[in-house]
């Protein structure tokens, strides 16, 4: 009991109770049991928890066993796996996503694969590949003239031999087009931090997407 505890709450970090409440269906008297041990949830409930905490609780299970065996996910780990691959493969594909969720996306007359191409400075060819992929693999769906966001799919590439090959690839894009974008604002500020709260600011959900994606558009 203590151990799934200790668990809940180095998973849960500073997530109010209350958001995982709303995310599970909970009640927060029971979720704050589950975290101060005072009695085990069961096993659906723990891998529901598991996974509004985290959205990993695939990989969660593929730690422990061969999940490409298990009937009732082994379609969703394949599709995630695929994803990851995707992710690495096609960088572009996750560019082409958030310009998806633009409302100025939604106010064309239909879906535009050149607005998705000059907003992002790349090939319509490179477009298309990148919609196909997400399709595939469930992150966008065809909703009448629009591709709209299907699946949210946690891509966590780190695990990869080579973690730092997408984080290299997005910073050379960002090399190559500072020097011809006079329009866009390039800055970053120097500042001291203790360890302790460097390590805050690390924890922080934004932090890749700030460090890593916020210079693209």
């Amino acid at each position: 009991m203590e151990a799934t505890a200790e668990f809940l709450r180095e998973l849960r970090a500073n997530l109010p109770i209350s958001d995982i409440a709303l995310k599970t269906g909970f009640s927060r008297f029971a979720i704050s049991r589950w975290i101060r041990a005072h009695n085990d949830p069961r096993l659906p409930d723990f891998f529901e928890v598991v996974e509004a905490m985290s959205f990993r609780l695939l990989d969660f299970i593929a730690l422990t066993t061969d999940i490409s065996q298990l009937k009732s996910v082994a379609h969703d780990w394949e599709r995630l796996e695929r994803a990851r691959a995707i992710a690495i493969e096609l960088p572009w594909s996750h560019a082409v996503l958030r310009v998806l969720e633009l409302d100025e996306y939604r106010e064309r007359i239909r879906h535009d694969e050149r607005f998705v191409a000059q907003k992002l400075g790349i090939s319509t060819e490179l477009v298309k590949e990148a919609i196909e992929a997400l399709a595939e693999t469930g992150q966008i769906k065809k909703d009448g003239k629009y591709w709209t966001p299907g699946a949210i799919l946690s891509v966590d590439t780190r695990h990869r031999k080579n973690k730092y090959a997408l984080k290299t690839w997005w910073s050379e894009v960002g090399l190559k087009r500072i020097p011809n974008s006079p329009n866009g604002q390039f800055s970053y500020n120097l500042f001291t931090v203790s360890e302790v709260d460097f390590e805050k600011i690390r924890a922080l959900p934004c932090f890749n997407f700030i460090c890593f994606h916020m210079f693209i558009f």
